[in-house]
């Protein structure tokens, strides 16, 4: 976990929280009240793809089918991560919070292309 928290007069607010985990990178920014017990804030998942052991096993079977599937995953980890990436609104009190998936973005230069998407492409953080 990595970030800044600003603490003040019972509100915390962050614009770079980051939780790094084995399935997911989860990037965090906005303002909760300790006080009232409410929270606006969007967090942005990036799943974590990581395929390089099954490659490298692979590889001891077939070192060309290794090292093709390691390379491949390596080229296309981001733009994947990106693809499946959710981005998620939290409004609303601690006891009954309302969270509403926000619709994927078009990445730069992709406007008027319906389908395309990219969810690192919002405000919330950039890994």
């Amino acid at each position: 976990m990595r970030g800044d928290l600003l603490f003040s007069q019972g509100d915390v607010r962050t614009e770079n929280l980051r939780v790094v985990g084995v399935q997911a990178s989860v990037f965090i920014e906005g303002t909760a009240s300790i006080m009232d017990e409410t929270q606006q804030i969007r967090v942005l998942v990036l799943p974590e793809l990581n395929v390089g052991l099954a490659s490298l096993g692979y590889a001891l079977v077939n070192p060309a089918i290794g090292l093709g599937s390691f390379l491949a995953q390596y080229v296309l980890r981001d733009p994947l991560r990106k693809v499946l990436a959710y981005e998620y609104e939290l409004t609303g009190p601690w006891s009954d919070p309302v969270v509403k998936e926000l619709p994927r973005r078009a990445p730069p230069g992709a406007e008027g292309q319906a389908g395309t998407a990219d969810g690192a492409a919002g405000s919330v953080g950039r890994p």
